[in-house]
């Protein structure tokens, strides 16, 4: 999808990272639009740092900015946020996947609801008269949005 970046904020690698890290970062290969800019904001780690010199990112627009302020979660976003260049952002953690048609669902959508600014994986579900009825998630929304 063109006019979007992913970004995705990393604070330390720990036993868990390599495999999720590797789930997230297949769940953004695998879109049938895939995102035209991944943002890693990455804090002063140097394992971390290593780790992603030496990853292989293979055909995805990757760039990688160290955050030198403060790294919990809302700092990484913010971080991340003001160095966006295009259009639209959205947020990957690193323990996270897309389904596979996120990326056109989004597309889809903001072209059928021009005045709508923001996209949540979590999505509210009403009732007709506007009523909270539950929470989904990103799944769940696109699979009911997709054509498949």
């Amino acid at each position: 999808m063109e006019n979007i970046t992913v970004i995705i904020p990393l604070h330390k690698i720990d036993e868990k990272f390599n495999n999720y890290f590797i789930n997230c970062v297949k769940s953004l290969k695998s879109q049938t639009s895939v995102p035209s800019n991944i943002l890693i904001v990455r804090s002063k780690d140097d394992k971390l740092k290593n780790y992603l010199d030496n990853f292989n990112f293979e055909e995805l627009n990757v760039e990688v900015v160290e955050n030198e302020g403060e790294t919990d979660y809302m700092s990484q976003i913010n971080y991340g946020a003001s160095q966006v260049k295009t259009k639209w952002f959205s947020i990957l953690e690193y323990d996270d996947e897309y389904s596979n048609i996120w990326f056109n669902n989004v597309e889809k959508y903001s072209s059928h609801y021009n005045d709508v600014d923001i996209f949540l994986p979590l999505v509210v579900d009403v009732t007709d008269e506007g009523e909270f009825i539950n929470f989904t998630n990103e799944a769940v929304w696109a699979m009911n949005f997709s054509d498949k």
